[in-house]
C-alpha cells in the first residue's frame, strides 16, 4: 500500500503487521467512500486519509495472534 499512500511509509516501524481500515472523511468529518476512492483508485493526493488500527498481528516478525485479542489491541493503542 506504500506506494498509494507513501506519507505511512516511514509512519510506521518495519516489521509490523497491522490490521485496519483506511478512511476519508468528508467536510462534515463523516466517512466518505467516495473520498477515499478517489485517492486510492485515483491517486487524488489532495485527499487525506486516517488509518484506524484494530488489530497487531505480528512485531517484528513474530506473531501475535496467539495471543488473546484483549491484549493485542493494548499494543495496537500504545
Amino acid at each position: 500500500m506504500t506506494p498509494l499512500l507513501p506519507e505511512l511509509e516511514h509512519a510506521l516501524p518495519a516489521n509490523l503487521q497491522l490490521d485496519g481500515e483506511l478512511v476519508a472523511f468528508d467536510r462534515d468529518g463523516l466517512p466518505d467512500f467516495h473520498r477515499l476512492s478517489a485517492r486510492m483508485l485515483h491517486g487524488d493526493t489532495s485527499v487525506s486519509v486516517t488509518y484506524f488500527v484494530f488489530d497487531v498481528l505480528a512485531i517484528e516478525g513474530l506473531a501475535t495472534t496467539s495471543q488473546p485479542y484483549a491484549e493485542r489491541r493494548v499494543t495496537a493503542v500504545v
